[in-house]
Formats: C-alpha cells, structure tokens, sequence
C-alpha cells in the first residue's frame, strides 16, 4: 500500500506525519512491525519577518510511533512520551494550548534539537484520525 504525509506547516515548524506499514516475509507471516514517523523541521528563527516560512531540515527531529505510543496520543486528552536512543533520549509531547488548540513539542537527543508547533482544535482532530487509521496498518492487520 502506498504510503502518504499528512503535513503542518506552521511558523514555529513544521510537521510531518508519515505511516510505515508493517513487514511480512515470502510466507505472508508478520516480520516486524511498522510506526508512525512524527518529524518536526523547526522554523527559522532568522526568518521571522517573511511572509513565507522557512524551515531548518537539517536540524530535524524524527520520533517513531509505535503501538503503545499511538494508544497515548489517540486516547488520552495529552501525553508525555520518552524514547531511548543508542544516542540518548528523546521525547514528544502533546499538550492543551492556554486558550485554544494544542501545542506538540519534540526534543531529540541534543539539548539543540527541539521544536514545536501549535495545532488547531480541528487539525489535532485531523491528526488523531489519521493515527486511529494507522493503528491497523503498522500492526499488521490490513488485507
């Protein structure tokens, strides 16, 4: 099945979300098990003033989603999620915004590497839908 992106482009990042779909072998037995890839390019701070955003790539972070970790996001109102790299740690949070929305934040495993953007009630929707769809997919379950 081909794999799409669902994209945030705001001006303090952008977001990327992206399923990889589970493994099998020649015999149609699971192999290993796919994620969700959240990868956030923070935005540039030396481009404030332009209209149009741009964003720093280079200092991207990539956070995989597995099964537990989608359970979190999808069900519950906001979420702290930890993983540990051969590099170091990383984390991911999802988090009410003050007034409105929600703010999801990324830290890789350099003090350097964060990143956040701001969601809309009605994109965090968006999101949490596209997750409920991938659950099956990286799990395996899909004809």
């Amino acid at each position: 099945m081909p794999n799409g992106q669902m994209d945030f482009y705001k001006k303090s990042g952008a977001l990327q979300i992206q399923i990889i779909d589970a493994k099998f072998n020649a015999k149609g037995f699971l192999e290993k098990t796919g994620a969700v890839l959240i990868t956030l390019g923070p935005g540039d701070p030396d481009n404030k003033t332009a209209e149009t955003p741009t964003y720093m790539w280079d200092k991207k972070i990539t956070f995989a989603l597995g099964q537990p970790d989608l359970t979190a996001i999808i069900w519950g109102p906001e979420c702290k999620l930890f993983h540990k790299t051969p590099n170091g740690n990383k984390s991911l949070s999802i988090a009410p915004g003050k007034d409105s929305g929600w703010q999801v934040a990324l830290s890789g495993v350099n003090k350097e590497e964060r990143g956040f953007v701001f969601l809309s009630d009605n994109e965090m929707e968006s999101l949490r839908f596209i997750l409920r769809e991938a659950f099956p997919r990286i799990l395996g379950f899909t004809a």
